[in-house]
């Protein structure tokens, strides 16, 4: 079968696409051309607007043998999303997660990010986001490394997003959970035409407004036969975030409860202090991509694709530890009593749920200032070269991606004190109150008002920190595919291929601190310079004290105090370089046939890939420097490199199977086996220090052998028209060599004993099933003007179970049991809107808080948005965009498997408000 190269027939839908999009993109993906012919004849939907883009959704699920979920870039354009993962949970099954409210890393049907594939044009995406909570779970310092941050890709990027929920022989291995596919616009299909938007958003908790823009120009010859196309969006956010926070909760000791001295209760949850955080960030995000296309005569095609993206984001941090249970910190004193001879403490708390909800305390306080600087960039570039035969096309792609990502992080910690002992060391003043957990946060509350808390002669330094964290992770790929088209009624095609990969990630920690070492340099710094946090602390809605009654270091000042600073070192036990390469080849057989009157379409195939792993670390002298109330790391010594390496084969049948069994009812199976390669830092054999103080490490195992899934789909589609359909559909995935952390006491390494060390390891099994249902329909069958209404609907369940291969059970993390995307739309004329809805249910964060004792979890968490859009002359369109119409806030707590919490373990309440874009968008 001889395949022509020419411009796409959805030309002239797209183009009338762009004119009503509220992004930059163009409406629908280009046919690829590797489809085989029983697609080629499918006649195409040509309704545009969010109509027509929810018809092309449709049709793209419909069509491929896969499971598979798409949204066009009409539809992007009418969700006031402004990155790809927040368009992306819109999808059946997609859950997204969110950094400062917005969205960045997403699941697929219960697995997390790590679990599912980024790529762009089918091409790997990689990122390079370093993030540190200095709070959650002690504090939690990650990079991505085969997870992909959405929130660096703005929307305008998106000419369809598809999700692949199922495997094929022909699709590149790594993502278990699924892939998800950007494709981007191509001259061919846009023709000659140039697009513009302009934005401001309005934050409503922060009052700021922020500007945002993007272009896009489009230039074919006369011929069609060469193209043109370059585009750039631009975006500032300015985003304020309230946290009230706890680092977690400790068992209590014994406790008095009858006032007899003697303990009659123990082991209930206690707050280990409250943390009440206010950020201000800026984020801005520049990104450029192109493309050239040939068409080097009807049978060959070139194309080649750049795709740059730089995110900056700068952020200050007001924050108070406020320590409330006993041995939290020096001068606490646990419901204001000294303890009695059985060491037992009087109280009379009031307890719920096994948690102490309420009691008396005397607090020690400190606040901290945090300076965040970092940076990410990814590059993409990609070259593909198809040619057709009569019965052949041949495909060569060469692709090279590159993601390089920076956080510099400083902190200054004061304390309250009432002056020096005859020691010169500070006195800890303390402050009397009441410590609850009622609500939604933890939360301390003065007995009096205390002068000390406003007065800057009453603080101390506790401790200045510098922390560097960078890394770069790069990919070159070339994969050669050729497909064979049969005249055969039973086979349509064969194809086979090959892909080589080579990707290596390097990582490097910087760090350097002092503890409380006073100096008069110091204390005039203190004096002198300190600074007050944003009032109106969670809208007023936090009872007791907030950040805007306390003094915050200015961290720049106490730097400056330090006379020679900080001396930060890179700390070698921490860094390494990870080199992996695979080869993998293929071949699949496609089917297009019929049984009886139904046609019968699929493929069936193996995969075999071949995995070479090298790890490297190093190794250094260390030693544990007390200094004030902490321990801070100190290398010296040589540094020796320890290299570890591994190889693993697997293979990875599949088989998909489409049946149309009417004209609009449409049945599908799928078999397949995947696999996901461990984390580069699980991988690598470094030494991250979780606490130095309490001698908490965790340390990575270059010998993890990759996830391995067995997956079973079964669904049911019913299209009743053009742009409606009721879809079912059911998984099911088991997951062996699941790995999971285990903790060992007493380790030495590099010459320290710590306390604990967390190792992973390959260590269980995992079961994951659930099913999914989609309803879409335009209600046009309502009289006028109401036939414009439409409506779509998705529902997502997931069950997960994770046992351990000692017969343990363990929480699965990352998983909701039910998730909801709905939408109720108008299109009519010029008038287009959009009201959306998006729901998931709780999810573990971590199995283990810092303490041992507790699970934690986010909670429930549901938004609006909404979008309307008016078009007042050709070409013209106006819009206005909210974005967390109902100001929700994001919240966490924790649990216990031994001891439920019932809701009164509040870990944290977050709240950033409503954004409010208003723009306009012009196409000539």
């Amino acid at each position: 079968m001889n395949k022509k190269f020419s411009r796409s027939v959805l030309s002239t839908v797209i183009s009338a696409a762009i004119v009503g999009s509220l992004s930059i993109s163009a409406q629908a993906a280009e046919d690829e051309a590797s489809k085989s012919k029983k697609n080629e004849d499918i006649e195409k939907i040509t309704v545009s607007g969010i109509r027509g883009s929810v018809a092309e959704s449709l049709n793209t699920k419909r069509f491929d043998d896969n499971f598979v979920d798409a949204i066009t870039a009409e539809d992007v354009g009418k969700l006031p999303d402004r990155n790809v993962a927040e368009a992306l949970q819109r999808v059946p099954g997609v859950a997204i997660q969110r950094d400062r409210g917005e969205g960045d890393f997403v699941s697929i049907r219960g697995l997390g990010p790590d679990f599912v594939r980024g790529t762009v044009n089918g091409r790997t995406l990689v990122s390079g986001t370093e993030s540190f909570d200095s709070t959650l779970n002690g504090g939690a310092a990650s990079t991505t490394g085969r997870a992909t941050n959405f929130d660096v890709l703005p929307a305008e990027v998106i000419n369809k997003l598809e999700v692949y929920k199922t495997g094929s022989a022909s699709q590149v291995e790594g993502g278990i959970g699924g892939v998800v596919n950007i494709k981007t616009a191509r001259p061919l299909q846009l023709g000659t035409t140039t697009a513009a938007t302009v934005r401001g958003q309005y934050g409503e908790f922060n009052k700021k407004t922020k500007p945002s823009f993007s272009g896009l120009h489009s230039w074919v010859n006369d011929d069609e036969t060469f193209g043109a196309m370059a585009a750039v969006s631009y975006s500032d956010r300015y985003i304020r975030e309230d946290i009230a926070n706890t680092f977690g909760y400790l068992k209590s000791p014994e406790i008095d409860t009858n006032s007899d001295k003697k303990g009659d209760l123990a082991g209930a949850f206690i707050p280990f202090s409250a943390n009440p955080e206010s950020f201000t960030e800026e984020r801005k995000r520049t990104t450029v991509n192109g493309t050239l296309q040939w068409l080097l005569g009807e049978d060959t095609q070139l194309v080649a694709d750049v795709l740059v993206s730089k995110r900056d984001i700068d952020s200050n941090q007001y924050g108070a530890i406020y320590s409330l249970a006993p041995g939290s910190q020096a001068g606490v004193k646990f419901c204001n009593t000294e303890p009695n001879e059985d060491k037992s403490v009087t109280c009379k708390p009031e307890l719920n749920s096994g948690t102490f909800t309420r009691f008396p305390t005397t607090a020690n306080i400190e606040s901290f200032t945090d300076i965040r600087s970092g940076s990410d960039e990814s590059v993409n570039f990609g070259l593909n070269f198809q040619h057709n035969t009569e019965n052949w096309l041949f495909e060569a792609d060469y692709s090279y991606a590159d993601a390089s990502g920076e956080l510099n992080f400083g902190r200054s910690v004061i304390s309250l004190v009432d002056g020096l002992n005859a020691d010169g060391k500070n006195i800890v003043h303390t402050v009397k109150g009441i410590a609850s957990t009622h609500g939604d946060t933890v939360s301390f509350t003065p007995d009096a008002t205390d002068a000390a808390l406003l007065s800057a002669a009453n603080y101390a330094i506790q401790q200045t920190e510098l922390r560097k964290r960078k890394n770069e992770d790069s990919e070159h790929a070339f994969k050669f595919d050729a497909t064979y088209s049969f005249d055969s009624d039973i086979f349509s095609e064969l194809k086979v291929g090959a892909r080589w990969r080579s990707r290596e990630k390097t990582f490097d920690v910087y760090f350097g601190q002092n503890g409380g070492r006073n100096n008069p340099a110091l204390a005039t710094a203190i004096t002198n310079s300190t600074m007050r946090a944003p009032s109106n602390f969670l809208d007023g809605s936090l009872t007791g004290l907030t950040p805007s009654q306390l003094l915050f270091p200015n961290h720049q000042a106490i730097l400056n105090a330090r006379g020679k600073g900080i001396d930060v070192a890179r700390q070698s036990l921490e860094s390494f370089v990870a080199e992996e390469e695979t080869l993998a080849g293929y071949a699949q057989l496609n089917v297009n046939t019929y049984v009886g009157d139904m046609k019968l379409s699929g493929n069936a195939g193996v995969r075999v890939v071949r995995t070479n792993t090298d790890v490297t670390g190093q190794s250094q002298k260390l030693t544990l420097e007390q200094q004030g109330s902490i321990n801070v790391p100190v290398l010296s010594g040589e540094i020796t490199d320890f290299p570890f390496s591994n190889s693993y084969t697997n293979v990875l049948p599949s088989l998909n199977v489409k049946l149309d069994i009417t004209e609009d009812l449409v049945g599908r199976f799928s078999y397949s086996k995947s696999l996901t390669r461990p984390e580069f830092e699980q991988l690598a054999p470094s030494l991250k220090i979780i606490n130095a103080t309490q001698r908490i490490a965790g340390f990575g195992n270059p010998s993890l052998e990759p996830y391995l899934a067995d997956n079973f789909d079964l669904g049911l589609e019913w299209y009743f028209n053009e742009s409606s359909a009721f879809t079912i559909a059911g998984f099911h995935k088991d997951i062996d060599d699941y790995i999971v952390g285990s903790v060992n006491k007493d380790v030495t390494i590099a010459g320290v004993k710590f306390n604990s060390v967390r190792q992973p390891d390959n260590q269980g099994n995992a079961k994951i099933k659930g099913f999914e249902i989609g309803y879409s329909q335009a209600f046009t069958f309502l009289p006028e003007p109401f036939d414009g209404l439409g409506a779509i609907v998705n529902l997502t369940k997931v069950s997960a179970d994770l046992k351990l291969n000692n017969g343990d059970k363990v929480p699965f993390p990352g998983v909701s049991d039910t998730s909801i995307n709905t939408a109720l739309y108008y299109d009519k004329d010029a008038l287009q809107a959009r009201l959306a809805y998006s729901w998931r249910d709780d999810f573990l964060i971590d199995p283990t808080d810092v303490f041992g004792a507790s699970q934690l979890y986010a909670e429930a968490y549901g938004q609006f948005d909404l979008s309307v859009s008016y078009e007042f002359a050709d070409g013209l369109t106006g819009f206005f965009e909210v974005v967390n119409l109902t100001d929700e806030q994001e919240k966490r707590y924790a649990t216990a498997i031994d001891s439920p919490a019932n809701g009164t373990r509040p870990l944290s309440l977050g709240q950033t408000g409503r954004k409010i874009n208003l723009g306009v968008s012009y196409k000539f």
